[in-house]
């Protein structure tokens, strides 16, 4: 594994669907469409409250997060977790000079960033974390803004105890109503040697996308009694998915749906470093087909990784492409809009 997960919170109208998204909510976020960094709205949260997500990663392993942050106040305050086995090893912690702090297990700050995370601006954060009884230098680092500020240089015991796996990432609040924490376009992922995701990638942004026409791959049956506009029901990851009202749907081994997508919305694109592709869906029998995510452009599909179904209940499932697996080549915008994403019972 190397990539694991990325949200732009876009396209949703209610945060309770973030759940759908494999988020874990304690608290009520709240979906802000004033102030955000990317597309048109983000997710806040206050009092105590926290979001969580699940790394899937293994022992030892080295997990990074990206995201954008802006606070509307000044408190000594920790935003963002790595946690395992319930605790919390690896924090982020701003301080009321607005600096930023790595706190470990044991309450020992590990280094202080000399840049101040301003009130009432975004902030770009990358955070690199391991939990080992001793990490190696460069283990642990930290970026605000595209900016190396703080690396643990020296052996330091990350664990807590044996707990040697970060589980899941926690963004918190700081603990007073009405003074928020936003975020937007938070991504993380995993080391695996000679993969592109195995370090910092710098200042990212998520553009969200849902399909507009028909690719040319039809084979499952529509909710509205044919496959004549399959992609109107393609958009469960979107919103809160109406459950069994309107879906897309077949049994047999190898049959497929292919979707277009519209253009890309931003104006100064940079380099593209991967697109994932998402998906709310679910079995209802108890044969052994699951769901596998493919792109094609006008040649032979690339499968990405296989989506285990559960019978008789939605889950959450993603694959990212970090290059476009046709021409193994980087993406570019017009292999977006030109190529079809979709998915092939397997």
């Amino acid at each position: 594994m190397a990539f694991i997960f990325a949200d732009s919170f876009e396209t949703i109208t209610a945060t309770s669907s973030m759940t759908d998204r494999g988020w874990t909510l304690s608290g009520t976020p709240i979906l802000e469409t004033v102030i955000f960094k990317d597309g048109t709205q983000c997710v806040s949260i206050e009092a105590n409250e926290n979001i969580q997500q699940n790394t899937g990663a293994g022992a030892n392993k080295i997990v990074f997060a990206s995201f954008w942050f802006y606070k509307d106040h000044e408190d000594q305050a920790i935003f963002f977790r790595f946690r395992g086995g319930g605790s919390g090893e690896l924090n982020l912690r701003v301080e009321t000079d607005d600096t930023v702090d790595i706190i470990d297990q044991a309450s020992t700050n590990l280094g202080s960033s000399a840049a101040v995370l301003t009130s009432d601006v975004w902030h770009h954060i990358e955070f690199k974390g391991v939990f080992k009884n001793s990490i190696a230098a460069n283990d642990v680092q930290l970026k605000i803004d595209g900016i190396l500020e703080i690396t643990v240089t020296t052996a330091t015991d990350t664990q807590f105890s044996t707990d040697d796996t970060i589980t899941k990432i926690e963004l918190e609040s700081d603990n007073e109503v009405a003074k928020k924490n936003f975020f937007d376009s938070f991504i993380m992922w995993d080391e695996v040697a000679g993969d592109d995701w195995n370090d910092f990638r710098g200042q990212l942004r998520i553009e969200t996308k849902a399909a507009d026409a028909n690719g040319p791959d039809t084979g499952f049956n529509g909710s509205d009694g044919n496959s004549i506009n399959n992609y109107l029901q393609s958009d469960e990851i979107n919103d809160l998915h109406d459950s069994d009202t309107t879906y897309n749907e077949h049994g047999a081994a190898g049959t497929k749906d292919s979707y277009n997508f519209p253009n890309m919305v931003a104006t100064d694109i940079g380099s593209i470093v991967g697109v994932q592709v998402a998906m709310v869906s679910k079995k209802t029998d108890t044969g052994a087909a699951d769901l596998t995510p493919f792109f094609v452009d006008g040649g032979t599909d690339k499968l990405g990784t296989e989506h285990v179904l559960t019978n008789g209940t939605y889950t959450f499932g993603s694959h990212l492409w970090d290059e476009n697996p046709e021409s193994v080549a980087a993406w570019t915008e017009s292999d977006i809009t030109t190529g079809n994403f979709g998915l092939k019972v397997t």
